[in-house]
């Protein structure tokens, strides 16, 4: 997963990954050798299978929280709205606000497009520290 600015829940259906998932344990018990697996309670196979093949959900920790604002200057040309072409460069100031969310759970279920989705997805960076950033810029 790279740290940029992407597009979440659009990579992968969510689906096709647990199923996969299944699949992999299925095949995880089926190479279990036979004395192990003769030996071993239901409860402590179960445990065991379940410990390597767990999708943990994600979690945001939302009372953790963190807000940084950068000041910039945008391009006023760039904005339709823009009446008066003077033909040079026109700065605005503004600010970019980044809003830091930490998060508990597989990172890779950002990338994940559920059953029910819109055409529309937001977008955030996941940092490998565990964390969202969703960027509010005039850019």
């Amino acid at each position: 997963m790279t740290e940029k600015n992407d597009t979440l829940f659009n990579q992968y259906s969510l689906s096709d990954v647990l199923r996969n998932n299944l699949a992999t344990a299925k095949d995880y018990i089926e190479g279990i050798p036979p004395e192990q697996f003769n030996n071993s309670s239901d409860d402590e196979l179960i445990e065991h299978v379940y410990s390597r093949q767990e999708v943990s959900p994600l979690e945001l920790h939302v009372d953790a929280k963190e807000a940084y604002i950068e000041n910039t200057k945008v391009d006023t040309r760039n904005y339709p709205d823009q009446s008066i072409d003077i033909g040079h460069l026109v700065e605005a100031h503004a600010r970019n606000i980044t809003i830091s969310i930490p998060f508990s759970g597989e990172a890779q279920l950002w990338e994940c497009q559920p059953s029910l989705w819109s055409s529309s997805p937001p977008n955030g960076t996941i940092r490998k520290t565990g964390h969202l950033d969703i960027d509010y810029s005039p850019l």
